[in-house]
């Protein structure tokens, strides 16, 4: 090599580019095994794929959850409502002289279950085989 004035090295021989076609699994110069391609083609594309299972998995997901919540309102309410049912059996049991006990009881029972709807409940009272009196909201 000679150096110009410059200060940059100067070279005798022109400098030559190859041109080669690199793969997925090399350059096509190499051979390689099928094991070693197949080996090679695991990591490629994997940029979508955690979209693509999350695409997947959520409806499922959000499916079981929903259900989950639906299931615990429904366990809340039935809870709620038989609380209040003892409540207004308390009630009732304690209650004597009154004129119209049913009435006193079921607003007993409305008053024990604020989230419950009064017009979804219906209530029957009855006494050692006959009706005591009837509610029906």
């Amino acid at each position: 090599m000679r150096i110009q004035d410059s200060g940059r090295p100067e070279s005798s021989a022109p400098m030559r580019i190859e041109n080669r076609t690199v793969t997925l699994g090399g350059t096509a110069d190499e051979k390689q095994s099928i094991f070693a391609r197949i080996r090679s083609l695991r990591g490629f594309g994997s940029k979508g794929s955690a979209l693509v299972e999350m695409a997947v998995s959520f409806p499922i997901m959000l499916g079981v959850m929903t259900g989950i919540f639906s299931f615990s309102i429904a366990l809340h309410q039935k809870l709620e409502l038989a609380e209040a049912v003892s409540n207004g059996g308390r009630v009732l049991a304690l209650d004597r002289g009154d004129v119209d006990p049913c009435k006193t009881t079921a607003a007993a029972i409305y008053a024990a279950a604020p989230t419950l709807n009064p017009s979804g409940i219906s209530l029957t009272f009855v006494q050692i085989g006959r009706a005591l009196c009837r509610e029906r909201v």
